[in-house]
């Protein structure tokens, strides 16, 4: 016999009750009318022991109603029909989510997180089938679901144990709105697959920081019969503060000083900073801040001090270091020489190369050195350690001139021919095959103007103004230019045409390098080219192609994708921790970006240099409102083992043996007849005691005094 709640069983300390009552002997308090007692001699009664039980039938019967009616709200049952085994149970397929993204560096968070899933190995049962995944921003398997026979899923728990020691936290972001969408889905169709009736369970062993992105489960619908639980592994101390730097804005343009912003946890307990630069720490460059917990300041720093070089900006006085650094490339200045042939000089307005010089004005990025060259023979090229990345030509050049520009050309020189003369559109026109030069009587602006008409938008020189917005050249009015007649327009790249159909603008390649034709100048006697918002950009374009253009990319976050210039030749990557990585002829971006730091790249035989940060919101490590998870669909939540729900199946089972037998019944029907038993034999016994009171006792005489 079994019960359904056996803690009712502890009324039968009630029957201590019945017993305690019987010992107790109240003393007669009756009154009996008598004379005078002065006569009689003091007779002192007799005492007898008042813990003698006398009525024991009377006892029994209530200690045995008390006994009944416990064993009633007990609700006894015969269990022998109910044996139960595990074989029918189901079991669970378990999933271990482990989080190693940035934040898990903190403290001994990892370790933490490691004893955590070693825990969860611990508790499984043999129906159990594991599997880890670890995610940051994106899901890895480490060790899957195995569809192999039961003996060999039996090496899933060991299988991951192997694998703990080769995890470690990476730098990236946490994204867990797609780990927990993924997992749930690869759960969903194992089960789908097996058909085993299996429950579901999902366990996330994270930080679960407030910065997560949970953006995937907006649009995810959960599956219902995946539970997720939340292992939460926290640090000791739980202080964090991050800096990155701003963007430059309008306001700020132009100013040498760095915006940086020093964001503090909500819940930390530091609240005093410093920042400076890598290496400067012990000069004027430490800059103190105060940041309350929970908020944000933003302070100003200059650049590092030219004698210490320095890439990052550290911040102190934080208890984690993982997002204490911020690095910055240094913005390199690029030293162009330009070559300029022809007999205008320099501040002459009505000349070329007064407006050439404006166009290339100094910027950060790039500064241009013109040198004006009278030679006609190129002499200064050929003779050159390091020839001009740009040669203009203006003037007529000789035939040895022109060998030497052929030379440079084909060694991967720029030249930009402007004739604007006659005699220089003959020497052009000699020079190459392509081209026979069309004579012409000088138009002036009497004559009427000529626009651009059929411009190759696809060209890098144009490609900038292909939108709506900026594609408007009929503003743009020639009145003299120098016509030629293109015998093979397959053998050049024809960029724009005037209206009246003669050839504008066009780029013949020579050998490895590019000869760029304008039929016009920019000069105002020629056009108001010079005079348009467009030449600005049109001039540095082409200085583009011709020295290459300043390659400064911006700050990228780690795990993000870098856009490369375009390049003809191969590109190598060096990462911050030395790795060298090759890329193929034509990759257009780099994606191997899995740590902060300052990468090198080679591109074309040229170098530039490419900062990755940790993202913002990786440094926001206050501790999330599991709450949100709910109100995206997630299902919180634990499944029993198959122990545990034997064991509910069982107490099933018991309720339902237990409302068949009724066997409570029986034992109140029982209560009832001891208590009518004690209650008639009670009475009984009272009017026997009551008779022989009434009766006269024999006593002995009272002695007179």
């Amino acid at each position: 016999m079994s019960l359904l709640t056996p803690l009712y069983m502890l009324g039968l300390a009630g029957i201590a009750l019945p017993i305690l009552f019987h010992l107790i002997r109240r003393t007669p308090r009756g009154r009996q009318t008598f004379s005078s007692l002065m006569f009689l001699a003091p007779s002192p009664p007799r005492l007898t022991r008042r813990s003698r039980i006398e009525q024991w039938l009377l006892l029994l019967l209530r200690a045995a109603a008390l006994m009944l009616l416990a064993l009633a709200f007990a609700r006894p049952f015969l269990r022998e029909a109910a044996n139960l085994s595990l074989s029918g149970t189901r079991g669970r397929r378990v999933a271990i989510l482990l989080d190693t993204s940035a934040s898990m560096r903190r403290g001994d968070v990892w370790q933490q997180a490691i004893a955590k899933v070693r825990e969860t190995i611990d508790s499984l049962e043999a129906a159990d089938e594991v599997a880890l995944f670890t995610f940051a921003d994106e899901v890895r398997t480490i060790v899957d679901f195995n569809q192999q026979p039961d003996a060999q899923r039996k090496q899933q728990p060991q299988l991951i144990l192997d694998q703990l020691s080769e995890l470690a936290p990476g730098w990236s972001h946490t994204d867990l709105g797609n780990a927990l969408a993924s997992v749930a889905g690869i759960l969903s169709a194992n089960a789908d697959e097996d058909d085993a009736g299996d429950a579901l369970q999902l366990i996330v062993i994270s930080d679960v920081q407030a910065g997560a992105d949970l953006k995937a489960l907006q649009a995810y619908e959960w599956p219902t019969e995946v539970a997720v639980s939340i292992d939460v592994a926290r640090p000791s101390d739980p202080s964090n503060a991050s800096l990155r730097v701003l963007a430059v804005d309008e306001e700020t343009e132009g100013d040498d000083e760095l915006r940086v912003r020093v964001s503090n946890a909500a819940d930390s307990t530091a609240e005093q900073f410093h920042v400076h630069w890598a290496g400067q720490e012990q000069t004027d460059g430490d800059v103190p801040i105060y940041v309350p917990a929970g908020q944000s300041r933003v302070i100003r720093i200059a650049p590092p001090d030219a004698g210490i070089p320095s890439d990052h900006l550290v911040l102190k006085g934080d208890a984690d270091d993982f997002d204490n650094d911020y690095y910055v490339v240094p913005l390199e200045q690029d030293q162009v020489d330009v070559a300029y042939i022809g007999s205008d000089k320099l501040d002459d307005p009505d000349g070329l190369l007064y407006y050439l010089n404006l166009a290339f004005a100094e910027t950060p990025e790039r500064k241009v050195e013109i040198t004006k060259q009278t030679s006609e023979d190129l002499a200064f090229v050929s003779g050159a350690e390091t020839p001009p990345r740009m040669v203009v030509v203006n003037a007529a050049l000789s035939p040895d001139g022109f060998k030497a520009a052929d030379d440079h050309l084909r060694r991967g020189g720029f030249v930009l021919a402007v004739p604007t003369s006659s005699e220089a559109a003959v020497a052009l026109a000699s020079y190459s095959e392509e081209l026979d030069y069309v004579p012409s009587k000088p138009r002036t602006r009497e004559d009427g103007y000529l626009m651009l008409a059929d411009i190759d938008f696809a060209h890098p020189l144009f490609a900038t103004f292909a939108t709506p917005r900026y594609s408007d050249f009929t503003k743009i009015h020639f009145w003299n230019h120098q016509r030629f007649a293109i015998r093979d327009e397959e053998a050049l790249r024809l960029v724009a045409r005037f209206d009246n159909g003669d050839p504008a603008m066009w780029e013949q390649p020579v050998g490895d390098g590019k000869l760029f034709v304008l039929t016009s100048g920019w000069h105002p006697d020629d056009s108001q080219l010079a005079l348009s918002s467009k030449f600005v950009p049109l001039l540095n374009t082409l200085l583009d192609q011709a020295a290459g253009a300043p390659i400064h990319l911006p700050s990228f976050k780690v795990g993000e994708s870098v856009p490369l210039p375009k390049h003809d030749g191969t590109v190598t990557v060096t990462k911050p921790d030395g790795a060298t990585l090759p890329l193929d002829a034509g990759s257009e971006s780099f994606r191997q970006t899995d740590q902060p730091g300052i990468y090198s790249a080679t591109l074309d035989n040229a170098d530039f240099r490419f900062a990755v940060n940790l993202t913002s919101l990786e440094a926001n490590t206050s501790p999330m409102d599991v709450e949100q998870l709910e109100q995206r669909g997630v299902q919180l939540g634990e499944h029993a083992s198959q122990t545990e729900e034997a064991k509910r199946k069982r107490q099933l089972r018991d309720v339902e043996l237990e409302a068949q037998q009724q066997v409570w019944r029986w034992l109140i029907v029982g209560v009832l007849g001891a208590l009518g038993i004690e209650t008639w034999l009670a009475g009984r016994r009272a009017r026997v005691d009551l008779v022989s009171r009434a009766r006269p006792e024999t006593t002995e005489r009272p002695e007179l005094l």
